[in-house]
This record gives structure tokens, sequence and C-alpha cells, in this order.
């Protein structure tokens, strides 16, 4: 896959926008914000301009140089389509969360509470739909003993997983809509964590009823 490729100018993107837009933020500005969008956490204009795409670069480099390393794989150190989706989602995520930061410290009129959380909306429903097309590794997926142990637990498991990420997704789209503020922010990111735990208890569930056959 040429995925890391084709994702390369957007993150070029994102640096020059971060570069030439830096300058003309407030110092210091936004870098965090609570549950309802205000801001509660202030640095350097330079943090709050480059830090997303300083991430979405490290995203894609790691992706594409971590399965060259992976002794537990076995499909070769080619991406597959579900590990493309996971950097594709991961980059425009990060570039979405450029726009809120940068919009926020130039002052303008943003919900960022219901910005991020349409954002990580997203960013949920596209990895569920990725984890059943990633195949056995040591860095991306559900990694559990169980999961790395047996590939048909692995198999199982993210598919399983595919429906919890799809309801978190789908659960942070709906409160951004119809919940706005910090209420829906934090039901919803408490959606996402009881996703990613209910598919650590799956694959756990999982191994036992193979080992009990």
């Amino acid at each position: 896959m040429r995925c890391p490729w084709l994702l390369a100018p957007i993150v070029v993107a994102m640096s020059l926008a971060g570069v030439l837009i830096a300058p003309q933020l407030p110092d210091p500005s936004p870098v965090h914000w609570d549950a309802a969008g205000t801001p509660d956490g202030f640095g350097s204009p330079w943090l709050s301009a480059m830090l997303p795409p300083a991430l979405a670069a490290l995203t894609v480099v790691g992706m594409w140089w971590l399965p060259r390393i992976d002794r537990r794989r076995t499909v070769g150190a080619q991406l597959t389509g579900g590990e493309c989706l996971i950097m594709a989602a991961i980059v425009l995520f990060c570039a979405a969360l450029q726009g809120i930061t940068l919009g926020s410290a130039a002052g303008w009129s943003l919900d960022v509470a219901r910005a991020l959380q349409l954002a990580l909306g997203g960013l949920a429903l596209a990895l569920g739909a990725a984890l059943p097309h990633v195949p056995p590794n040591t860095f991306v997926g559900i990694r559990t003993p169980w999961t790395l142990a047996d590939p048909v637990v692995w198999q199982r498991t993210h598919g399983f997983a595919r429906w919890l990420f799809a309801g978190a997704g789908t659960l942070l789209l709906g409160l951004a809509l119809l919940v706005p503020g910090a209420t829906g922010f934090v039901v919803g990111i408490a959606g996402m964590l009881v996703a990613a735990l209910a598919a650590i208890i799956a694959s756990a569930a999982i191994a036992r009823g193979r080992e009990q056959r």
C-alpha cells in the first residue's frame, strides 16, 4: 500500500499552515480544554500550531517503519488496507485537532467540545471499520496476551471490537448533535473507554472458550 505517500501531502500542508499561523497567534495560546470546551491550559503558540502535524508525521513514519521490525507479523512489511485506514483516520483526526486548536487560539466562535466529539466520533467509526482487517502484529490493534498468542482469538476479538467502536463512534456523534457541552463530551469519552475495555475482556473470554473445547 502506498498510503504513507498519499498522506504525506496532508502532513506537509498541516506543517506549513502551522508555520504560517503560529506567529499570528496570541502568546500564550490555549493547548488544553475542559469537558465544556473552555480553555484551561496554555502554552507557546508554536506548540498549539505544530503539535498536531508532529503527531501526524509520527503516525505516518511509525506505521510505515514498525512492520519492518515486527517479528510477529506474518503478512510481510507491506501495510494492509485496515492499517492504512487507521493511519489515515489518525492523520485526519490530527488535522481536525489542528483546526480546532488554531481556531480557538485565533478567537473564532467555535464550540470546542462539540467539534472534538465529532472528530473523536469519526475516529472511532474508522477504527471500528479497520480493526477486522488488521493482521496479527505487535504494535497495532487489540494487543492482549490472548490475541497475540492465538491468531483465531485475534481475528474474533477484532471482529467483535468492530461493533464496539462503531457503537462508541455513533454515540459520540449523536451526543455531539443532541447533548452538546460537558455532559455529552464526558459520556462520549466514557463510551470509548468502555469499548476498549470490553474488547480486552472479550479477548480473554474468547481465548478461554477455545481452551475449554
